[in-house]
């Protein structure tokens, strides 16, 4: 099994685990020819992607959907909240969405959703794991949870962004939604 980041920040996230017959796609915030473009330097293309599992629907982590899904057949998989907030925000999605239970078995590979603490509704990180390795993928991470803490103990690899800082967005230059 592999992680491969192809893009994590603000500007957009996107990242691929994979193993020899199970490539999944967390995340689509950057565009659909830059996750193409990252697919094809590791050897597969957006037509492989077996799912497309979403953490929320802020645009950095979506961004990319719409035009991706003209390129895949590839199911979306997303808690209820996000699925909703896809539905609205992403044309083409309602038809490709799947309600992610707590632990999915999609291709080769178990994915578990678990909850983080972030401002969109619904918000969860993955672990993805098969019968040799586990990894986790947690993104706009402003502080570890009891849960998140459990959810990912035993991972032998861990992408944590940790860059939600409610404190900072209080005193910052952003907008009141935020």
């Amino acid at each position: 099994m592999e992680l491969c980041t192809l893009a994590s920040g603000s500007s957009g996230n996107a990242v691929l685990v994979f193993d020899n017959d199970t490539a999944l796609l967390f995340d689509a915030g950057i565009s659909a020819k830059r996750i193409c473009d990252g697919l094809k330097q590791l050897g597969l293309s957006a037509g492989q992607l077996d799912g497309i599992c979403i953490t929320h629907s802020h645009s950095d982590h979506i961004s990319g959907l719409r035009v991706l899904l003209k390129r895949t057949d590839a199911k979306i998989y997303a808690t209820g909240q996000t699925a909703s907030a896809l539905e609205r925000q992403v044309e083409g999605a309602a038809e490709r969405i799947e309600i992610i239970h707590p632990q999915e078995e999609l291709g080769d590979l178990s994915v578990q959703a678990f909850n983080t603490p972030h401002d969109a509704p619904g918000s969860v990180g993955y672990t993805v794991s098969n019968q040799e390795r586990k990894c986790s993928i947690v993104t706009d991470l402003g502080f570890v949870t009891e849960e998140v803490r459990e959810s990912i103990l035993g991972s032998q690899l861990a992408l944590v962004e940790a860059n939600h800082d409610v404190d900072w967005l209080m005193s910052g230059p952003y907008p009141p939604y935020l």
